[in-house]
């Protein structure tokens, strides 16, 4: 039997969506959250770094070289300057791998490293300084250079800890994934932190992961060839032998490296023609208080925070004041 129009309205069901604050971990309720914060500019340094992996036998994947870039923004010139390119192998690396990586960063003037180093650039860039790490598929790149894991615990039980040192007196960094591409990368609370930071909660950090971005800025679900094609970038991935350590496996390293970073110059300014918060943000005024900080800022709109289009529209609206 038909419904009539006044039947068929009554029979809807109104729904309200709300957004909840959580109570951290360790929070009292009622309690101020005073989360960490750091006074560079966001954007102002990039730290982008990208590795290769092989199968010993029994052991899953294993970092195999990983390969890094360091650029710094200059107000002069309106653009990045690299500061820095290298290469790193695992500390454990055998001889003959050690040797070929040396020499092929020698005559190639690029920094050669090994892992401890590399992760202690990334503990001072990422941590101390806060610049942006950035990677692609960026979860799968830092469980690599991990000396070890843990399963995620409460609000990031579906995800893991990893520690970059075996000791409690250093950060570590915790994912939450989700469906993919989305997962939450911050800096977890280490043991000291409250006196590094004052007394307040441990710095966060500013992890971009470009697929992730990409997929939020609407671009879809992409590898990075893909993604380079629809931002322009050429980029087209050489034939190689995974698993295998030669001089062809590092030069595509160094393009997989350098396709990302060019990737992230573009996203960067498709992203500053939104009416989001700009990278690099603008610098702080002199007397500036920490929450006039882009990590604490209620306006700031934040890449890294973004999971999906979703986010995008959401805070479009927001500053249309819909």
């Amino acid at each position: 039997m038909k419904q009539s129009r006044a039947e068929l309205v009554d029979t809807l069901v109104p729904y309200v969506r709300c957004f909840m604050e959580p109570v951290r971990s360790g929070q009292r309720r009622g309690e101020p959250v005073r989360p960490g914060w750091r006074s560079q500019r966001y954007g102002q340094r990039v730290l982008v770094f990208d590795t290769e992996t092989h199968t010993p036998a029994g052991l899953g994947q294993q970092l195999l070289v990983g390969g890094y870039l360091l650029a710094s923004w200059r107000d002069d010139l309106r653009a990045y300057q690299v500061e820095q390119r290298g290469l790193f192998l695992p500390g454990k690396a055998p001889a003959d791998h050690r040797e070929l990586v040396a020499h092929f960063a020698q005559t190639r003037s690029l920094k050669y490293l090994d892992q401890e180093e590399f992760t202690r650039l990334l503990l001072q860039e990422g941590y101390e300084l806060g610049s942006l790490v950035v990677g692609f598929n960026l979860p799968f790149d830092l469980s690599r250079i991990a000396v070890r894991w843990a399963p995620g615990r409460k609000a990031y039980r579906t995800g893991f800890t990893l520690w970059l040192f075996d000791a409690f007196s250093a950060p570590r960094i915790r994912v939450r994934t989700g469906p993919s591409p989305r997962a939450f990368i911050e800096w977890s609370s280490w043991k000291g932190h409250r006196k590094r930071e004052g007394g307040r909660q441990v710095f966060r950090g500013r992890f971009l992961d470009l697929r992730r971005w990409a997929y939020a800025m609407g671009w879809g679900k992409l590898s990075l060839e893909e993604a380079c094609r629809v931002a322009g970038v050429n980029y087209r991935k050489r034939a190689v032998a995974y698993g295998s350590l030669s001089e062809n496996l590092l030069e595509y390293l160094l393009e997989d490296v350098e396709a990302t970073w060019q990737l992230y110059l573009q996203l960067r300014e498709d992203w500053n023609r939104l009416p989001f918060t700009p990278i690099p943000s603008p610098p702080l005024r002199p007397g500036a208080r920490a929450e006039d900080t882009v990590d604490l800022h209620p306006d700031a709109v934040l890449p890294h925070r973004l999971q999906s289009p979703a986010g995008v529209a959401k805070s479009l609206l927001h500053r249309m004041g819909v």
